[in-house]
């Protein structure tokens, strides 16, 4: 059976290392929280996620802060 993209999600949060270095810091004087989203956003394309594969996935992630989100999305959206 296919994962849909909420399992995809899950499951690559389950796996999520923190000890995992970013390969594009996140902007300096960044909040923590903001930087935790950039952090998980840059590990998240490592392991092939986009934006196309991910638009519906975190929109429902309820436990994560706005910040964060956006850390996450900015992350996403930047241009190496």
């Amino acid at each position: 059976m296919e994962q849909t993209g909420s399992q995809f999600a899950l499951a690559a949060l389950a796996n999520w290392n923190a000890t995992y270095v970013a390969t594009v810091p996140a902007p300096p004087d960044c909040s923590e929280l903001y930087a935790a989203g950039w952090k998980y956003g840059d590990w998240w394309m490592s392991r092939g996620g986009t934006k196309a594969n991910t638009m519906n996935t975190f929109e429902t992630q309820d436990n994560w802060s706005e910040e964060r989100a956006n850390g996450f999305w900015d992350r996403l959206n930047h241009e190496d």
